[in-house]
């Protein structure tokens, strides 16, 4: 995963528990694809933020809109790999643009559609906290990544470091991190040890399988010889010369076989 988009310095690395991707729970290595082909297919979500708190960042970071040649959006100027472009409104106002650090945005904010999603939650909470509750904040905004192209902004959710915030394709990492059901109890235990008896059992029973159907060809020195000869016995008379052709046939069959792959493995 280290060459993926969601590898670098807080990204994944081998024996992260995840838990969640998004908005979607993890609870194993088919829910990991589940949850990105539920990501890729679910419209683009923002993240509820204060007014106040998106007032003190502006101020920390003005923006300055431009865009790129594709028609997508930009405002953030200097590179950064720790910012990114928002967009939020006002009720029906155009929506403006501002370039905000993505850790503090996300830090422990829900997933929104709208502005009325943030201002939603904020009653709930409120009303659950009763007067002395600390509620939310009535005029939260719903910023939203200012992203084009099917790209997305997720939250990875890992055990025991820092979740990871990836930005791109919710399907690529489907293809570049592998993926276990199985966590070591103890340290000294390989995390690739599952896989490695998962396929050498995989292997062992392709192999007894493949000399089993070897072994009934009906050839000389083989079980298939008197395979053959006791089904001849059953079925006719006088059986010897026929079977002597058939392991003919079967010992001259499977020997260029075995010529022929042999020959092919020398030349290629």
């Amino acid at each position: 995963a280290q060459d993926s988009g969601v590898g670098g310095g807080l990204g994944l690395r081998v024996g992260d528990v995840v838990t969640t991707v998004g908005e979607c729970s993890v609870a194993g290595a088919a829910r990991w694809a589940g949850c990105l082909v539920e990501e890729a297919a679910r419209p683009p979500q923002g993240f509820c933020l204060s007014s106040a708190g998106l007032h003190l960042l502006l101020l920390q970071r003005p923006a300055s809109v431009y865009r790129r040649e594709d028609g997508s959006v930009e405002c953030c100027r200097n590179g950064s790999e720790t910012d990114l472009c928002f967009s939020y409104s006002y009720s029906s106002s155009n929506a403006k643009y501002a370039c905000l650090s993505v850790r503090r945005v996300l830090g422990e904010s829900r997933a929104c559609g709208s502005n009325a999603d943030c201002r939603g939650a904020a009653a709930a909470a409120a009303a659950a906290g009763g007067e002395g509750g600390g509620g939310g904040d009535a005029g939260a905004l719903c910023v939203c990544p200012a992203l084009g192209n099917g790209t997305r902004l997720l939250r990875v959710v890992h055990a025991p470091r820092p979740h990871t915030l990836y930005v791109g394709h919710p399907l690529q990492p489907l293809y570049s991190v592998t993926m276990s059901d199985y966590v070591p109890r103890f340290t000294f235990l390989s995390i690739h040890l599952p896989p490695m008896l998962e396929t050498f059992c995989k292997y062992l029973v392709s192999l007894s399988g493949a000399l089993a159907l070897v072994n009934s060809v009906p050839c000389f020195a083989l079980d298939g010889q008197w395979i053959l000869t006791a089904l001849l016995e059953l079925v006719l008379t006088g059986h010897e010369r026929v079977a002597s052709l058939v392991l003919l046939g079967g010992t001259a069959l499977l020997a260029g076989n075995v010529c022929l792959g042999m020959w092919t493995l020398v030349v290629g």
